[in-house]
């Protein structure tokens, strides 16, 4: 995966673990948004609550730099005692650009939360790698 982030102007910085993945976070208040799994191709949000919904909109928002820059396939996030999971593309292709991005505060992607969580039969269907036949493979 290729790291393209841009120092000078990105919103983010990142630091590695030693367990293989990358810590991000956000250079307005030092803000731990997540991790980032490179073998599991997901990005670990940092838990959420009521408190973090965006009212206005219905929505939970993440750092465009996060969305945009990184290459990976699936979103997780703790919320209010549950896991929502959805996949980057969703985020991208139906997120909206929070119109409060400002010195004290990042720039987000914000999605509904009606149009995150994926079904656990959708989720696990996306995650798991497509069978082939083999030779001698029964068809079923």
């Amino acid at each position: 995966m290729q790291n393209n982030i841009s120092t000078a102007f990105s919103q983010i910085y990142e630091k590695h673990l030693h367990n293989g993945r990358i810590a991000i976070y956000t250079k307005i208040n030092n803000f731990k948004a997540g991790e980032l799994d490179l073998t599991a191709s997901t990005f670990y949000c940092a838990p959420r609550t009521s408190k973090n919904i965006m009212r206005m909109f219905n929505s939970l928002g993440i750092n465009c730099d996060i969305i945009t820059r990184y290459d990976f396939k699936y979103i997780l996030i703790p919320f209010n005692n549950t896991e929502l999971k959805t996949t980057r593309l969703k985020w991208l292709n139906h997120g909206i650009v929070s119109p409060f991005g400002n010195s004290k505060v990042d720039k987000q992607l914000l999605l509904r939360l009606t149009d995150i969580n994926l079904l656990e039969t959708q989720y696990q269907s996306l995650n798991q790698p497509n069978e082939q036949l083999t030779l001698f493979g029964r068809v079923s």
